[in-house]
């Protein structure tokens, strides 16, 4: 069955309910994507279940065996308004609101595939020692939401946090800490601020400021200090042709995008008193004089997750163009003028990168170590380049050597690329055996005739021809 659930509302005997079932059904039709039992909980034989959720107040014991029978199909398992007198039965992430402490070591044997924890609760009163350590060391980020009504912080032990051995970016949430809500537009003017969804308050100035400092600043002396966080700012300036530093004063934004097509100077320190809680940044159409403008100001932004740059007069990603981001999952690179990329430019970019895209009119070079990573990997990133030329003999043959994790190369929308250069790509997937090249290519061109060679078959399942055939087939490459 391909999408099947299955909901419960129990009788007396329910395991016999499910015996019935499972003995009414050929082995091959026991299979379901969900099951929700409401009321009281059953032991199940061996009917299979992708998805389990379980809730009803009348529930106060789980037996330790539930899932015998099933448990190599559950892939999602939820509890909600359960009355459990021994919360120990269960491993669960959202938790029961009677429950009020989180004990040591209470997940370490959660394996290495954890990348989002969110605990809810009423109140927490006390968080042990070693509460969220683990046995497995990682690279990899995970993130763990605290989302509470009140959170006691004299109960929180000093190594509460010790022993996770991987990144962990904490985010603590009370019903007290809310988003701003919008002040009153004639403090904003010629600003203007939308708060349709309570939980995210969007600042947008779209009209020119004589003084975008001043505005600002007389912005955050007028309200008070748990009103100056805002979800989103965004700014697009006709006239201005520079940002300040400390242009946002202390207002706090999670994300802030940025236009303007006369703006040729940025302050680095344009963020200062915003910067801890900027997440994403987007910026588009500026008309930035020194390109190393830029990266200095992403430079001071340490908790970034997202980045986005489109035609922001860049011609070149200069080496070490950006410091460690921990955070930062994606990075979308953009420009007409964008012609090379630098060796190392990437380097010290953090573990949690998965996706990368720079685009351009023409890229004319790509240096040695281009796409060059200090962490050693297994997760893999996503790298795209798009671009309608590329020349091929400016491409270094190491330029995409040493990311030290897998990557899927993807080649999009270029209409000069006849061929892969052997020297180049042979050495990029070679060099990790998950590697791999997505594009489309000539399979006429006898200089791509190397990509049938027996070693690379691994590395080009996502390589199509221009004649719609199959990379393997026999006729591509006649008479080569």
């Amino acid at each position: 069955m391909s999408s099947t659930s299955l909901t419960q509302t129990m009788p007396t005997d329910i395991r016999a309910q499910f015996e019935n079932i499972s003995k009414a059904l050929d082995e091959k039709d026991r299979q379901f994507d969900t099951l929700q039992i409401v009321s009281v909980t059953p032991d199940l034989p061996d009917l299979k279940f992708k998805q389990v959720q379980i809730s009803g107040q009348g529930i106060k014991h789980i037996d330790a065996q539930l899932l015998k029978g099933t448990t190599k199909s559950v892939a999602k398992l939820s509890f909600n308004l359960l009355n459990l007198t021994d919360n120990i039965d269960i491993f669960n992430l959202i938790l029961d609101q009677n429950i009020a402490e989180i004990s040591g070591n209470a997940f370490r044997s959660l394996g290495s595939s954890l990348r989002y924890m969110e605990i809810s609760m009423a109140n927490i009163t006390a968080i042990s020692d070693n509460a969220f350590a683990f046995d497995d060391s990682l690279k990899t980020n995970l993130r763990l939401v605290l989302n509470n009504d009140v959170i006691n912080m004299n109960g929180i032990s000093k190594a509460a946090f010790k022993g996770a051995k991987l990144l962990v970016v904490i985010s603590i949430a009370t019903l007290d800490q809310v988003h701003s809500k919008c002040p009153a537009p004639a403090l904003l003017k010629p600003c203007q601020c939308n708060d349709d969804d309570v939980d995210a308050t969007v600042l947008s100035c779209s009209e020119n400021m004589a003084d975008i400092k001043g505005h600002f600043e007389n912005i955050s002396k007028a309200l008070d200090e748990k009103d100056r966080q805002f979800e989103a700012l965004y700014i697009s300036l006709s006239n201005a042709t520079e940002l300040p530093a400390e242009a946002f004063a202390d207002l706090k934004f999670k994300q802030v995008l940025i236009k303007g097509s006369n703006i040729k100077h940025i302050d680095p320190q344009i963020f200062k008193g915003t910067t801890d809680s900027v997440v994403e940044l987007q910026l588009y159409w500026l008309s930035i004089a020194n390109n190393s403008d830029i990266f200095d100001m992403i430079n001071m932004l340490d908790n970034l997750e997202i980045l986005l740059i489109a035609d922001c007069n860049l011609h070149t990603i200069p080496e070490n163009a950006f410091k460690e981001h921990k955070n930062l999952t994606t990075l979308k690179i953009g420009g007409e003028k964008l012609a090379k990329i630098s060796g190392n430019a990437f380097r010290a970019l953090g573990s949690s990168l998965r996706y990368m895209s720079i685009s351009s009119a023409n890229i004319t070079a790509i240096s040695d170590n281009a796409f060059a990573f200090d962490d050693s990997l297994k997760t893999n990133l996503r790298l795209i380049l798009s671009t309608d030329t590329i020349d091929m003999s400016g491409i270094s043959k190491a330029a995409f050597k040493g990311a030290k994790r897998p990557v899927s190369l993807v080649l999009l929308d270029d209409k000069t690329i006849t061929y892969l250069d052997e020297s180049t790509f042979s050495t990029f997937m070679t060099e990790n055996p998950l590697n791999e090249v997505i594009t489309q290519i000539n399979c006429n061109e006898c200089r791509n005739a190397w990509l049938m060679k027996p070693e690379f078959k691994s590395h080009v399942n996502g390589i199509y021809c221009t004649n719609g055939l199959d990379l393997n087939d026999p006729t591509n490459f006649a008479g080569c």
